[in-house]
């Protein structure tokens, strides 16, 4: 005889996928957060009716909204895997920043082939993670060659960024 298995983040309900990708509160705790930046496809949408329930949501998608709801899916389903492995869980915002900066940097390779990445010169937040109306221009910024200081000086350069939609703070320097 078998015996179904629990969810092993919530014990609520049996693990199924539909469970694990959408009814799990986490995983509705992640939908909701990334419905707050990106275009996903409302609640009723993602039911289990049917079978093939997933084959039938990406096919009513756009070849963007696929893209997020498959990556969305993903996050999910890795960190379904570190609690079964006995990780810690990771916080719905990681993954909210996670997917965001993951997102945009494919967009980029995708949309912006020629632009430097290994210096930054591109445009930011291209999955839409910030409103339209804090969004850069989409112009990469022109090459500009490092000047070396006057003879006994030490001469520090970094870039910064900022954006006020987003909470904490964080320095890169290279």
């Amino acid at each position: 005889m078998e015996t179904a298995s629990v969810c092993t983040i919530c014990g609520q309900e049996n693990e199924t996928a539909h469970h694990a990708l959408i009814r799990c509160p986490h995983a509705r705790n992640l939908w909701n957060e990334m419905k707050n930046v990106w275009n996903l496809p409302p609640d009723d949408a993602l039911r289990n009716s049917k079978p093939d329930w997933l084959l039938m949501l990406l096919q009513e998608l756009n070849d963007t909204q696929r893209m997020l709801v498959i990556m969305v899916f993903w996050r999910l389903w890795h960190v379904h895997n570190e609690l079964t492995h006995y990780k810690p869980m990771i916080p719905i915002e990681a993954s909210k920043q996670f997917l965001c900066g993951y997102v945009d940097y494919l967009l980029m390779i995708k949309h912006y082939l020629q632009a430097d990445i290994t210096k930054g010169k591109f445009p930011a937040d291209l999955s839409g993670c910030i409103t339209p109306s804090t969004h850069m221009t989409g112009r990469l910024l022109p090459d500009v060659t490092w000047v070396p200081p006057p003879a006994g000086h030490v001469k520090l350069n970094f870039d910064g960024s900022y954006v006020a939609l987003r909470s904490g703070r964080r320095y890169d320097f290279t």
